[in-house]
């Protein structure tokens, strides 16, 4: 199945098919994190995927890297997994989602900037991505970008 076919299916009503799509997207996930958050990141861009298939993606990608659990061993084992993506594939994950925070759908934007502050929370502190900060002050700064482009930047922060 392919990653667009498992976030449609992860949608579905039919509950077997729901629970297929989210063991084939753990399964990616557990093999092979880069390959996951790279197609996961393609599909949140993609200008061509319908709302619920973006906000999917960024849902995945999401828990797949939130830090606030209570759980210590969770939180370090989702930071490492993050950590040990390829430098290369980081920067595309990375580019694909900011690309996204300018995009035409209000709700590709939100879940684009849910996901970069959650990158950002694992990055930020070891200094993993300085262009964030600068780029986002850039958005929000520009008087030629839309209102609504420069809300979202903002919703990355936190």
């Amino acid at each position: 199945m392919d990653i667009r076919s498992c976030l449609t299916a992860a949608q579905s009503a039919d509950n077997e098919l729901r629970s297929r799509a989210r063991e084939a997207l753990e399964a990616l996930y557990v093999s092979n994190p880069g390959v996951y958050f790279g197609q996961l990141a393609e599909q949140l861009a993609a200008a061509d995927a319908d709302d619920g298939i973006r906000q999917m993606a960024g849902l995945q990608m999401k828990i797949a890297l939130d830090l606030s659990v209570h759980d210590q061993v969770l939180m370090k084992k989702r930071q490492d997994i993050w950590v040990s993506i390829p430098a290369e594939i980081k920067t595309k994950i990375r580019e694909l989602v900011t690309s996204a925070l300018i995009c035409h759908s209000a709700i590709a934007r939100h879940t684009c900037a849910q996901v970069i502050g959650k990158i950002g929370s694992i990055e930020l502190p070891h200094q993993l991505w300085p262009e964030l900060l600068p780029g986002l002050y850039n958005t929000v700064t520009n008087d030629a970008v839309p209102t609504e482009f420069k809300v979202n930047a903002l919703e990355s922060l936190g």
